[in-house]
């Protein structure tokens, strides 16, 4: 809807108690719809997320 609620909707993706690739897939799923309604800022905090989110998949993987 906008930044605000895309904001909100990332801090909900954040502090659920699913998984790390739970948390992955809603944020993608959110970004692929903002991107689709022509939402260009809503989508990038979407992504702004995700990257977030890589990084600490990449130091999971490091540990292993």
């Amino acid at each position: 809807k906008d930044e605000s609620t895309a904001r909100a909707s990332v801090t909900k993706i954040r502090n659920s108690s699913r998984s790390h690739a739970h948390k992955i897939q809603a944020a993608i799923a959110m970004e692929q719809r903002a991107k689709a309604a022509g939402k260009s800022k809503e989508a990038a905090i979407f992504r702004k997320f995700i990257e977030q989110q890589k990084k600490k998949t990449k130091a999971k993987a490091k540990k292993k």
